[in-house]
């Protein structure tokens, strides 16, 4: 049986920061779109050099496209396993 990994309470981040090795990412919701933000934490005075924003229901129904898939790749390499 797989085990589960999937949360009940989990949603589509529309609101998210990430500072990890000096890679900064922020993303976020300003009216009818998603804007995702990506820079380097050590050229602080240049910001952000990329971004791009799409529509939210865009945004929305490719976080879930995502999710199906990696739902089916988690439950196709654990179906092999005994617990």
């Amino acid at each position: 049986m797989a085990p589960q990994i999937s949360q009940d309470n989990f949603f589509i981040p529309l609101e998210f920061w990430d500072l990890q090795q000096s890679w900064n990412q922020v993303i976020f919701e300003y009216g009818e779109y998603v804007y995702v933000l990506e820079g380097d934490i050590d050229d602080y005075i240049d910001g952000y050099h990329c971004w791009f924003r799409g529509r939210k229901e865009r945004y929305i129904e490719e976080w879930e496209a995502a999710l199906k898939v990696a739902r089916h790749i988690i439950k196709q390499k654990y179906s092999d396993r005994r617990c």
